[in-house]
């Protein structure tokens, strides 16, 4: 198709000035959530090791090498696996690049696990689905028990809202 003769495209240029990726860690999940696809997630599937993560980042970097980075970690549920909380303090601690990190997460992690996890990531979805909100999930987190605790991680940076359909999702913004 031709642009209209009234429309003159002056330049393109990218938007972000950081190389993005979207970083599907691996399929495991502890949940079976009705609308996610069996792609996606299993309840079987092994965990990447640290070793593992580390060589993928490292063959990623040497074909991007670039001064800043968004990442947003996906799964299955990245916090299930042992090597995640430690593959995110290396890569930190070893690459002297801007990072933003993102995750999105199930929140069935314990509360000690996201804060330690919030020392290394830039913006937390959490995700809690009706269907799973069952006895265990509404003793081990409670509505007032999730008050409190959004309240101690730093309340400020903390945005919550309704999602009609997935949904009570907490968004929480670090760093």
């Amino acid at each position: 198709r031709r642009i209209s003769r009234s429309m003159k495209i002056i330049r393109v240029e990218p938007v972000e000035q950081h190389f993005s990726l979207t970083w599907q860690l691996g399929t495991r999940c502890n949940y079976d959530c009705m609308y996610c696809p069996t792609i996606y997630h299993d309840a079987t599937s092994k965990h990447h090791s640290l070793e593992t993560l580390q060589a993928t980042w490292i063959d990623v970097y040497e074909k991007t090498k670039r001064a800043s980075y968004k990442i947003s970690f996906t799964g299955g549920e990245p916090t299930n696996s042992r090597a995640f909380l430690p593959f995110l303090r290396w890569l930190r601690d070893t690459y002297d690049c801007n990072f933003k990190i993102l995750l999105t997460t199930n929140g069935s992690a314990t509360y000690k696990y996201y804060s330690r996890l919030y020392e290394y990531v830039d913006n937390v979805s959490f995700s809690i689905h009706s269907e799973h909100i069952d006895e265990k999930m509404e003793e081990y987190w409670g509505k007032k028990e999730m008050e409190r605790q959004l309240a101690n991680i730093r309340v400020e940076r903390v945005i919550v809202f309704l999602a009609l359909i997935a949904g009570l999702i907490w968004v929480v913004t670090g760093r």
